[in-house]
């Protein structure tokens, strides 16, 4: 399985636990479904979880490098002046998206 496929397979994994919590929750949004700021700044998240009044980008890395760091610090300041936007980084080396 590529890269690619195991990332989708880690999200769909995650969906049902912020289903959970009442989060409409999308893989790979498009760009109809991201918030005109995030376009702005030319980022689209792996996936989106949205309910009324709290958002979350969900960025999922596989590696963590200097490079990566410094990207994740970048994504994290668009959400500075967003107050129903929150920037979640979540690593899939190991996790259980489940739980």
């Amino acid at each position: 399985m590529i890269d690619f496929e195991k990332e989708i397979e880690f999200l769909e994994g995650l969906r049902s636990r912020y289903e959970k919590e009442g989060y409409d929750f999308t893989v790979t949004p498009g760009r109809n479904q991201c918030p005109q700021f995030l376009l702005d700044h030319n980022y689209r998240p792996d996936a989106l979880a949205k309910k009324t009044g709290h958002n979350i980008a969900i960025e999922v890395r596989r590696h963590h490098t200097s490079k990566i760091k410094r990207e994740l610090e970048h994504h994290s300041q668009i959400f500075s002046e967003q107050p129903e936007w929150h920037f979640q980084v979540v690593h899939m080396g190991g996790i259980d998206p489940k739980q």
